[in-house]
Parts: structure tokens; C-alpha cells; sequence
């Protein structure tokens, strides 16, 4: 009986947090309308008004678009000039998606207490459910709206491509092959050949390429330079008919130089089996198992 009350309780709290953010995303965005004349740019529109909208798309958007896939987040990289009341409304908002998370946590705990990632993964899927909003977006919903409370001197975006090292076996690598190749191809393949000269228990590097991500350099003169990463476009204090601060925006990748040479101290420069992925630690950084 205990258990159902506290269910109860963490449920209705959860939905009126959920109404909360939902009250104040609609209040910041219909403030963000108000500001014409304002300075914002956002990547890929034309003109102020359409970057102005994909402001107002993005800062309320808690739901899945039709075409979007479970581990995808809708992303808009801009800037947009605000006054205080834009900027204020900004912490309320941020201050709701706290609240919102925390209340969320707690439904997640009612459901199940365990403390594994799987059983909190679970959990807290099945405490979506529970919101009757099949296509919320909890990851979009709890995302923090940037902005700077002081005018930087200059705004910068640039790509940056990141990679995730995961560290496999010799053996672990040969078995992934055998999945891939199978049985037969297995000893007359050159890969195998390769991780078979190599030491029993060597561990391995299988670099694994993350999204592209955008970061907001900003200079602040003698106070440095700050870089941020984002994914919606970030507010910062301006005036009616002001400017963007020395601004350098975001081009796209395929304007890019040529991909520069991945950088890492711990690795080899060239793979050991490119269609793997896999490299070898440099000697004094190696190790087996």
C-alpha cells in the first residue's frame, strides 16, 4: 500500500512538472516573437524571421519528429540577441527542466529502486509510459536553453569530430571477425592473419567515430576564450536593432580543409586493420591481459 502511494505521488508530480515546462517554454517562446528587430542567426535560414521560427521549433520541442529515430535529438545551431526578460525567462525555463528530471528520477525510483544501468535504463522508460505521451522526448525535454549573461568581444562555431575508444582483445577481435567473415573465409583471410601474428592478450583500440559536434567559442578579451559545446542556439544580451558580436558563423562540412590527421599520444598513427577500425597502442602504452 505504501509502495502504490508513493507511485501515486511521484506520478502526479512528475505530470505537473511536465505542465510547468510546458507552461514556461510556451511563455519564453512567445516573448522570443515579440523581439523583431532583434540580431539572430541560425544555420541554414536566410532571413531573421526564419531563423526566429527555428528558435521558437527547437527551445519547444518535447516530442519525436515522425522521421526521427529513438537515439536522435533534434539540433539548431545559432544565436539569437535577447533583453533581460528573454534571458530571465530562459533560467525559469532550465530551472523547470531540473525540477522536471528530478521528479522523473524520483517515478523512476518508485518503479524500480535497483541502481544498475539497465535496471535504471528500464525504469525510467517505463515511467515515460506512465506520462500517456508516447512520442515525448525525455533527453530533448531536459536539455538546458544556453545563454550568456555579458556580451563577448567575438562568437566563433566550428565542427569538431570526436571518437570513442574502446579497448577489445586480440581474441575478442578475431571472434568479432568470425562473425563478420565466418568460419570458412576465417583462415584464409588477411585480417586474421594479421591478428594471429600478433601477442596472445595484446588489447586493442577500436576507435569508433562519434557524431559531428558544433562548439561556441567565445572571446572574452582579457578574461580568455571559452568554448561551449551546443545544440540549440545560444541567447545572449542585446538590444532592439543591435548586432551579433564579431561573429564568424558555422560553414558547412563539406567546406571544410581537408580531415585532419586524428590525434592521439596513447595510439598508433595508421590502423592495424582499417576495415576494423582497430589500432595498436604504441609500445609503452601497451598492455595484455
Amino acid at each position: 500500500m505504501t509502495h502504490c502511494y508513493e507511485y501515486s505521488v511521484a506520478l502526479e508530480h512528475a505530470q505537473e512538472q511536465k505542465e510547468q515546462l510546458t507552461t514556461r517554454l510556451a511563455d519564453l517562446n512567445r516573448h522570443l516573437r515579440t523581439l523583431d528587430g532583434y540580431p539572430v542567426w541560425v544555420y541554414g535560414c536566410r532571413t531573421d524571421a526564419e531563423a526566429r521560427d527555428r528558435c521558437v521549433e527547437i527551445y519547444g520541442s518535447l516530442h519525436y519528429a515522425d522521421e526521427m529515430k529513438p537515439e536522435e535529438s533534434m539540433k539548431v545551431y545559432g544565436v539569437v540577441g535577447g533583453d533581460q526578460a528573454l534571458i530571465e525567462l530562459a533560467k525559469d525555463v532550465n530551472q523547470s527542466k531540473d525540477e522536471f528530471a528530478a521528479a522523473m528520477q524520483e517515478l523512476r525510483r518508485t518503479i524500480n529502486p535497483g541502481t544498475s544501468r539497465n535496471q535504471r535504463g528500464r525504469a525510467l522508460r517505463l515511467a515515460l509510459e506512465k506520462l500517456r505521451d508516447p512520442r515525448f522526448h525525455y533527453r530533448q525535454a531536459i536539455r538546458k536553453i544556453k545563454f550568456l549573461e555579458d556580451r563577448p568581444e567575438k562568437l566563433r562555431f566550428t565542427w569538431l569530430r570526436t571518437h570513442d575508444l574502446h579497448r577489445i582483445t586480440r581474441e575478442q577481435a578475431i571472434e568479432k571477425l568470425r562473425k563478420q567473415i565466418g568460419d570458412n573465409a576465417l583462415q584464409d583471410s588477411r585480417d586474421y592473419r594479421i591478428l594471429a601474428s600478433l601477442a596472445s592478450g595484446e588489447v586493442l583500440a577500436e576507435v569508433r567515430p562519434t557524431n559531428l559536434d558544433v562548439h561556441l567559442h567565445l572571446h572574452w578579451g582579457t578574461r580568455g576564450i571559452q568554448a561551449m559545446q551546443v545544440n540549440m542556439p545560444v541567447i545572449f544580451p542585446s538590444e532592439k536593432g543591435g548586432e551579433i558580436p564579431c561573429f564568424r558563423p558555422l560553414i558547412s562540412p563539406e567546406e571544410m580543409g581537408p580531415k585532419r590527421k586524428r590525434n592521439n599520444r596513447k595510439i598508433e598513427d595508421e590502423p592495424v586493420l582499417s576495415g576494423m577500425n582497430l589500432y595498436r597502442y604504441k609500445s609503452e602504452h601497451r598492455t595484455y591481459v
